[in-house]
C-alpha cells in the first residue's frame, strides 16, 4: 500500500463447536496494525469479523502478530505489509500576479506542478475564475519531475481594479491532496472608448 494511506482487511473468527466461544482479547503486537473486534463471545455456529487496519508513515516491509486469547485454543495470526513511497505535490511559484489594461487585453503566466515524492503524481486543476484559462489542467508527473501549467489572463470587460482567485491543484498526494495557487489580476482603470460616424 502507499505510504501514509490506511488499508483494512477483515479476518473472520468462527465458532465451529457446540459451546460458546469466549474471547478474552484480540490484540496486535505492532503499532502499524490496529484491531477492531466488537465482540467478546460467539455462540455455536456464529462468526465475528475482526478488522485489521494498517498504516505507516515510513516506507518498507512490516510484520506483526494478532493474538486471540479464548477458552478454546489461543491463536496467533501472522500479519505482513509493504509500503511504497507516496507522491509529494508542490506548486512553484504558489502565487502569480499580472497587470493588464482594460478592454480585452491578455497575457500569460506559468507555474509548475512538481512531484517531490517517490511515485507517480496525478493532478487536476480546478477553480479557474472567469478571467483566466489554463493549459495542462490534468496530467501524470513522474517522481522528481514537473509539469508546467500556463495561465492566460484576459481583462475582457472587467472594470478597473484588483481581482483575486485561488486555483486548486487536486492530486493523489495523501498528505496534501489539495494545494492552491493564488492568482491576482490587476486591471487598469482606462476606459474603453469607441467611435461611430454619423452623417
Amino acid at each position: 500500500t502507499m505510504q501514509f494511506l490506511p488499508v483494512t482487511q477483515t479476518l473472520n473468527v468462527i465458532n465451529n463447536g457446540c459451546d460458546t466461544l469466549m474471547i478474552s482479547s484480540i490484540t496486535s503486537n505492532s503499532p502499524q496494525f490496529t484491531i477492531l473486534a466488537p465482540f467478546t463471545y460467539l455462540v455455536p455456529g456464529a462468526s465475528g469479523a475482526v478488522t485489521v487496519r494498517f498504516q505507516s508513515s515510513t516506507v518498507g516491509s512490516f510484520s506483526g502478530l494478532i493474538s486471540i486469547l479464548n477458552n478454546d485454543v489461543d491463536t496467533t495470526v501472522c500479519l505482513n505489509a509493504i509500503t511504497y513511497p507516496a507522491p509529494d505535490v508542490n506548486a512553484a511559484p504558489n502565487s502569480v500576479t499580472t497587470n493588464l489594461p482594460a478592454c480585452g487585453a491578455t497575457t500569460t503566466q506559468t507555474f509548475n506542478v512538481e512531484n517531490q515524492g517517490g511515485t507517480d503524481l496525478t493532478y487536476s486543476v480546478s477553480g479557474l475564475p472567469s478571467w483566466a484559462s489554463a493549459t495542462n489542467t490534468g496530467d501524470t508527473v513522474a517522481p522528481g519531475t514537473s509539469q508546467t501549467v500556463t495561465l492566460t489572463f484576459n481583462s475582457g470587460t472587467l472594470a478597473g481594479g484588483t481581482y483575486t482567485a485561488n486555483i486548486n491543484v487536486v492530486s493523489n498526494d495523501p498528505l496534501t491532496p489539495i494545494i492552491t495557487v493564488a492568482c491576482t489580476l490587476i486591471v487598469g482603470g482606462n476606459p474603453c472608448m469607441t467611435f461611430t460616424q454619423t452623417s
